[in-house]
């Protein structure tokens, strides 16, 4: 992997400014493709206002669950390099625990969700669909986790691993180092263009049209859309109460 240079940073701000520039979406849109997704993941990031758990009831009566990723300059919210290391280990920690009561407190038991995250996002994902409360309290129509490393390999629920080939971070737990999975996860690995592990995490999934053939539920070749109503995005904080 080629390392990152002085002359990459320019670049890499230009393509952030161009996809996140107009800062948070408003109105209702629809989306239908894995970059769709990742690019609601990330929102939360583009606003110091706006928690990293998102929960949106859709049109079509199922509700979207979305989990940010990583923010090390970020001091509000459990998003730094300690989650990261605790996540990574399938261990508990302030970002787990504020995404399952978010959920729990935001979305009616009995209903169908759909759950996405990115990076770190990814990992607390999985373990909130660990959780017996979740399991018990919804039906997950998708979950998709983007920039994905494995971590409670022995959940019930099966994933989706959206993953560039030059990602560092998806081998970034002790499961995915050893190849070890519940073997129901399905992981789509595609070499988005960027040669970096800084472009190929930060920029491929939302920028590189290698994963327009993939939809916003991670069916390759599928026609899944959402429609979502941005009045009704609401964000969290992934911090202790």
């Amino acid at each position: 992997m080629r390392k990152v240079t002085i002359s990459d940073f320019p670049v890499f701000l230009s393509e952030i400014m161009r996809i996140y520039g107009n800062g948070v979406p408003t109105g209702t849109h629809t989306y239908g493709n894995i970059r769709d997704m990742a690019y609601l993941c990330a929102i939360s990031a583009q606003d110091p206002n706006l928690g990293a758990i998102g929960i949106c009831p859709l049109k079509d009566g199922r509700w979207l669950v979305t989990l940010g990723g990583t923010e090390l300059m970020n001091k509000s919210e459990a998003l730094g390099a300690g989650e990261d290391i605790l996540s990574a280990l399938g261990m508990p920690n302030t970002y787990r625990s504020a995404a399952i009561r978010v959920i729990r407190e935001n979305i009616p038991s009995g209903s169908h969700v759909i759950m996405a995250g990115y990076s770190l996002g990814s990992m607390v994902m999985q373990q909130a669909l660990a959780d017996g409360q979740i399991q018990r309290a919804y039906a997950i129509d998708a979950a998709i986790g983007i920039g994905c490393p494995i971590v409670e390999p022995h959940k019930r629920q099966a994933i989706v691993r959206i993953n560039d080939k030059f990602d560092s971070v998806r081998n970034a737990s002790l499961w995915s180092t050893l190849h070890i999975g519940t073997g129901k996860d399905k992981e789509i690995l595609r070499d988005g263009g960027y040669k970096t592990t800084i472009g190929a995490h930060a920029l491929s999934y939302v920028a590189s049209p290698v994963w327009d053939a993939v939809d916003i539920l991670g069916i390759v070749n599928g026609n899944n859309t959402i429609l979502v109503d941005f009045s009704r995005f609401a964000h969290f904080m992934a911090a202790a109460e």
